[in-house]
């Protein structure tokens, strides 16, 4: 049971939002392995049941899916990638008129980049330049668009 190991490493690691951490191990895991058997397939290795072929590259059905066993190496890397990248995520919040999002940013320790609106005429205009240039840093990860007409956040 190696995935144990890729979900655990990123849980103990992270220092907030563990159980998104934990979750993300696992998909982790699993998309590592689905890259190896698309590999696999699309060199002609896979589809097959020849045991010979199977033991010669020592190919396994890890979760269901036929990959090369990379043993604990493979897992603790992806456990460590996991916890890395977990670590890296901003999120971009357009200003609004809610106020609860800021909590929830702040408790889960990552960095709020503002992206005020600007006033143009006799209107309040998203400052376009400003958010691209906040999206295409390679941290940002969310943008949570929130206003009155849209108060949840969701998309």
């Amino acid at each position: 049971m190696l995935i144990m190991f890729a979900i655990a490493i990123p849980l103990g690691m992270a220092r907030e939002n563990k159980g998104v951490a934990a979750f993300t191990g696992f998909v982790g895991f699993t998309v590592f392995h689905l890259g190896i058997n698309f590999y696999l397939t699309t060199t002609g290795i896979l589809p097959t049941t020849d045991p010979t072929i199977l033991k010669t590259n020592n190919i396994q059905n890890i979760l269901g899916i036929q990959s090369i066993d990379t043993g604990i190496l493979g897992t603790v890397i992806v456990g460590i990638l996991v916890y890395l990248l977990h670590e890296r995520c901003n999120t971009i919040r357009l200003p609004d008129a809610f106020d609860g999002f800021y909590k929830v940013i702040q408790e889960n320790k990552r960095r709020l980049l503002p992206c005020p609106l600007k006033k143009q005429g006799n209107n309040w205009v998203c400052d376009m330049n400003q958010l691209e240039t906040l999206l295409s840093q390679p941290e940002t990860k969310i943008l949570l668009p929130c206003n009155p007409h849209n108060p949840t956040g969701k998309v």
